[in-house]
């Protein structure tokens, strides 16, 4: 399922409303994110591909009265297996998942996120105060970045906080609420160390963005 399908309008707002409660107390600014997949797994379609080929190629030999396989015709059959691992993997994310690391999955959710951190500017604020809430559905992973004076505010044990909310909303299949909750205690811990002043001004966009 693609990320913007997760979520209904109304859900998107809940979100977004909740980014602006959290962003009323403190001058930090928090970015939500939702990720269909962080990265291509290639190598994981590359061996379903080849043991279904070479599956094909064995009934093949099995079937064949002779024995005997044709040249051309079993090219024909490898290659119809190499799809067909590709297309299954495509089509069930479980199995896929099955087919790759756990360390591998977190890692290019990681990477992912300290790209989107890059090209959204959230490491560029004026205050340095950005915070990036990034979940990504295929990996089940869930990721919190934050720019120096939000990263001290936070603390490890409030980004582990708020990732783990994160977690639990993906895991109990509520993660409208799982993003609420971790919005607004990021909100509450970062408005104790970087409270919102009259000058501050809103340089990032209180919006849910997806990537599909």
């Amino acid at each position: 399922m693609k990320s913007a399908e997760l979520f209904s309008p109304d859900e998107r707002g809940a979100i977004e409303r909740a980014v602006a409660e959290a962003e009323a107390k403190t001058s930090a600014e928090i970015v939500p994110v939702v990720a269909s997949c962080s990265g291509s797994y290639s190598r994981a379609e590359d061996l379903l591909g080849i043991w279904c080929g070479v599956l094909g190629f064995l009934a093949l030999g099995f079937a064949h009265p002779e024995k005997q396989i044709d040249l051309l015709e079993g090219l024909l059959v490898f290659f119809l297996g190499l799809l067909l691992g590709a297309g299954l993997l495509s089509r069930i994310p479980s199995l896929k998942r099955s087919m790759t690391g756990e360390e591998d999955r977190e890692k290019k959710a990681v990477e992912a996120a300290e790209r989107l951190f890059t090209a959204r500017r959230i490491g560029r604020t004026a205050e340095r105060t950005g915070v990036l809430l990034y979940l990504s559905l295929f990996e089940r992973v869930a990721v919190v970045l934050a720019d120096d004076k939000a990263s001290e505010a936070l603390g490890k044990d409030g980004t582990e906080r708020v990732r783990d909310l994160l977690l639990e909303g993906m895991k109990d299949r509520k993660p409208v609420e799982g993003f609420r909750r971790a919005i607004l205690v990021a909100g509450e811990r970062l408005a104790a160390k970087l409270p919102r002043t009259g000058g501050d001004a809103n340089e990032l966009p209180d919006k849910l963005v997806f990537l599909d």
